[in-house]
């Protein structure tokens, strides 16, 4: 009896785990990085002042990088 009690709490887990990923999977879509926004992610030195106030595609974003 105390098997089937444990199988039961660890499927019941992993059927949570598993609905829990799909969920993250369904609602994060769209929710990446795209294209030209990892330069300002992954810059070398992303606080120095020459960096925060180099344009990006013409663009002004000190702010962005800062936060």
């Amino acid at each position: 009896m105390g098997d089937l009690r444990a199988r039961t709490v660890d499927l019941s887990f992993f059927a949570l785990v598993a609905l829990a990923a799909v969920l993250l999977l369904a609602f994060g879509r769209g929710l990446t990085f795209f294209f030209d926004d990892w330069q300002l992610i992954l810059a070398p030195e992303p606080l120095a002042l020459g960096h925060l106030l180099d344009p990006h595609n013409g663009q002004l974003v000190a702010m962005p990088r800062v936060v």
